[in-house]
């Protein structure tokens, strides 16, 4: 027994010579926790270089994400509300001329534009918009047959593509100015420097015009304003069946509809709420009652009844409504505008 044991002991231990992976696990080889402690100092090293800039990341997005001033806030609305104001008096006292007949405005002028410069105060034409009004009936579609447009006043719009509706750079000038006016103290007391007041106001700028241009034009089926006349209708043409489109549409409905003596905000509600001449649509819509159809009778044109539903359809609005049986003849809203825009021209 004992020479079975020491025989199998010296089998088991005896190494085999003849085969070479013995020779690998035999080389000599370095432990992994001799080389540790001349690493360490390079690991902590770059563990706590990574944490500072951990930290200086979070703190970036963390000042990025904060949450904004009262003051910051306030820009927005603030301008919206400017905007607002000085719409309404654009379109109020220029396009509908009514500067002329308004002794504050009379005395503005004088007493700050041209009276310093030794010039009397020009008259205001409203830059076609009067002539707008004398041909738009209550259904937002415009005269087209022969008997108006030989007419002294519809030959006046004949050079303008737009016929008085578009928010030209003539127009858009005079409403910058105006803003200017009014935006750089309001914006000088909430701590603001030029240079943002300016992106501020240039950026409103930029929206209203483009908001007019893409709603007014296109609700009378006229032709969207280009950059060579104003700013694109294009830039917010994709908005038109908006809820907000929708809004402004049917105020502007009723703007018309009671012969321009309400609703002057077009493109920002809010000032006609605060001075009273805002008109609601359950007050305004009964008083409709000329449409392109009983203008024109037996003139009407085919052609143009099709641009007219197509211009609705742009902003998802269904049929016209409006009660049949006005006389042919009858302009509804449009009646007096005519002689105003004589007496404008005379």
């Amino acid at each position: 027994m004992a020479a079975l044991v020491t025989s199998c002991a010296a089998f088991v231990s005896r190494p085999n010579v003849a085969c070479k992976p013995q020779l690998r696990r035999q080389s000599t080889r370095v432990a992994p926790t001799a080389a540790l402690p001349a690493l360490l100092p390079h690991v902590a090293a770059a563990a706590q270089f990574g944490q500072a800039s951990a930290l200086a990341a979070v703190a970036a997005v963390q000042a990025a994400v904060a949450r904004p001033t009262l003051r910051q806030l306030m820009v927005a609305p603030l301008m919206y509300a400017l905007m607002s104001v000085n719409e309404y008096f654009t379109h109020k006292y220029y396009q509908h001329a009514e500067m002329n007949s308004s002794p504050w405005f009379q005395w503005l002028a004088r007493t700050f534009v041209y009276g310093p410069l030794g010039k009397k105060v020009p008259r205001t034409r409203g830059g076609g918009h009067v002539e707008h009004h004398a041909e738009t009936l209550d259904d937002m579609t415009l005269k087209t047959d022969d008997r108006w447009r030989s007419t002294k006043v519809a030959k006046s719009l004949d050079e303008d593509l737009y016929r008085g509706t578009a928010f030209t750079w003539t127009v858009t000038g005079l409403m910058t100015f105006q803003m200017v006016l009014t935006t750089l103290p309001v914006f000088k007391l909430l701590g603001y420097s030029l240079k943002h007041t300016l992106i501020s106001l240039v950026s409103g700028i930029l929206v209203h015009g483009a908001v007019w241009n893409a709603l007014h034009p296109n609700m009378h089926s006229l032709p969207d304003i280009t950059l060579k006349h104003g700013i694109p209708s294009s830039w917010m043409a994709w908005a038109r069946s908006s809820w907000f489109f929708k809004y402004i549409y049917t105020n502007h409905e009723g703007h018309h509809v009671i012969g321009g003596k309400g609703n002057y905000n077009v493109c920002c509600p809010l000032t006609d709420h605060l001075v009273g001449t805002f008109v609601k649509e359950a007050d305004w819509r009964p008083k409709a009652r000329s449409t392109y159809a009983s203008w024109h009778g037996e003139e009407l044109s085919v052609e143009q009844q099709i641009a007219n539903h197509n211009a609705r359809e742009s902003f998802g609005l269904g049929a016209v409504q409006i009660a049949p049986g006005a006389a042919k003849g009858d302009s509804g809203g449009a009646e007096g505008w005519v002689e105003k825009a004589e007496l404008l021209a005379a």
